[in-house]
């Protein structure tokens, strides 16, 4: 079974960009993320909503 929740090191891996980008992104809202414990975590899904909303703002 895939993890439902991705650590930042593996988003920035999978969208082909920086970790500080990646942390960058949710800082600002555009990467939705949500917090466990200390740690950022980002939802599998919100990886392809994200990529949508970015194709549809360009």
């Amino acid at each position: 079974m895939d993890r439902l929740l991705l650590r930042p090191k593996e988003v920035a891996h999978a969208l082909g960009i920086g970790r500080d980008e990646t942390y960058r992104l949710i800082r600002k809202g555009k990467l939705r993320a949500i917090r466990v414990g200390a740690h950022y975590r980002v939802p599998r899904q919100e990886l392809e909503r994200f990529v949508e909303r970015e194709l549809e703002n360009n």
